[in-house]
């Protein structure tokens, strides 16, 4: 017997992660997994939170979604590599959304405040920013696209 439906799991259906197409619903196991994994991210215990969707992220290597939730894991960690291509896979997965592309131009612009902040005066972060700011054009143009 299946559970309730909570609003996330719900959601990731409307998203389209696989696993929905059977009977329009999670199997219960996968169900569970994102219900821990949105609520360790909303208790704010990112490390957790992040090893979970990793964990989905093997399940459902091309959802745009997971890899979504992975980046904003990262990022509260501040892994902003990590966050930097999960946010680029999101992209690629779903060039229509444009929260990744704006996500990604904030991890870009932390990496470039770090460098500047850390002295690196030879370029003082000018690439990210740059990066930053290309993310962000993207992001634009996908929302103008979609209208």
């Amino acid at each position: 017997m299946l559970k309730p439906l909570s609003l996330p799991v719900m959601l990731a259906c409307l998203l389209g992660l696989p696993g929905c197409q059977s009977v329009g619903l999670f199997a219960d196991n996968h169900a569970s997994k994102i219900e821990l994994a949105d609520q360790a991210y909303q208790n704010q215990q990112y490390n957790q939170a992040y090893l979970q969707y990793s964990s989905l992220a093997d399940d459902f290597p091309e959802s745009s979604f997971i890899q979504l939730r992975l980046g904003n894991s990262a990022y509260h960690l501040q892994h902003w590599e990590a966050a930097a291509t999960h946010y680029t896979l999101a992209s690629e997965l779903d060039t229509t959304d444009p929260r990744a592309l704006y996500n990604l131009m904030q991890v870009r612009l932390e990496q470039a405040s770090q460098l500047s902040a850390e002295g690196h005066r030879q370029f003082g972060g000018y690439r990210e920013y740059r990066a930053a700011f290309e993310h962000y054009y993207n992001g634009i143009q996908v929302i103008g696209e979609s209208q």
